[in-house]
């Protein structure tokens, strides 16, 4: 069996086609020691609110470009969890999956994730734990040392060797910038695949439907049997 690798810096609460990426692979790893990205997916999402898109922010303590994303810590000081959970049960009170939902989220925020990166990776397994994806997880920062200063592409090889990984799996927008020939002279296999993000009932939208929302909208509408579904409909590309 070939092995797949996947690799991906983590995100709070992320898009669907996140555990579609970690469902496509055998092992997954958390590039935690990437430089953090201001404006990106790592501390933010959005959920559905008064049916429109409602973008969350969870506060940083100077966050910075310059920094690791594993040594970023929250700014718990700023009461933004009370507010979240507030806004979560305005939205979603009624939400047929919104009791087992907030437990995920209340374990996923507590005081005790004093960096973003503790947070992020506690809310993707929590929910992988959740609906039934059972993948071996690792941190970049904990793997070998060897390859620290290895950049782009070549620290991805590095990685996905060091794991015993014959293929490599990617989203789409890695297209742009990761070379199959470059990967294959390695002995890897570079492979993407495009979620496909189907449909699905948000019960607190009469209007049409929002895609490319935070999986918590996802968590408190779909049970397990149609979730098992949603993070299989992907193609390969």
């Amino acid at each position: 069996m070939r092995l797949k690798i996947a690799i991906m810096q983590p995100y709070s609460f992320p898009y669907l086609g996140y555990f579609n990426l970690i469902n496509s692979c055998d092992k997954f790893v958390f590039l935690d020691d990437a430089n953090f990205i201001n404006k990106g997916w790592i501390n933010r999402n959005y959920i559905l609110l008064n049916e429109q898109p409602h973008r969350f922010t969870i506060p940083l303590i100077k966050s910075s470009q310059n920094s690791l994303i594993r040594d970023i810590r929250i700014d718990i000081s700023s009461n933004f969890f009370n507010k979240f959970k507030k806004t979560l049960h305005y939205s979603y009170s009624k939400a047929p999956n919104f009791q087992s939902t907030m437990q995920i989220i209340y374990s996923s925020i507590s005081e005790e994730n004093k960096f973003i990166s503790e947070l992020a990776i506690n809310s993707i397994k929590s929910i992988c734990s959740y609906i039934g994806i059972r993948k071996e997880f690792h941190n970049s920062s904990s793997l070998s040392k060897k390859f620290s200063q290895c950049f782009g592409e070549n620290r991805l090889i590095e990685i996905t060797r060091l794991l015993g990984g014959k293929e490599y799996i990617n989203l789409p927008g890695g297209k742009e910038i990761y070379s199959k020939e470059v990967f294959k002279k390695n002995g890897i296999n570079l492979n993407f695949i495009n979620p496909l993000l189907p449909k699905y009932n948000q019960f607190n939208n009469t209007g049409d439907f929002i895609s490319n929302l935070s999986i918590i909208d996802i968590l408190m509408n779909v049970n397990h049997n149609e979730i098992e579904r949603l993070i299989k409909v992907y193609e390969k590309v």
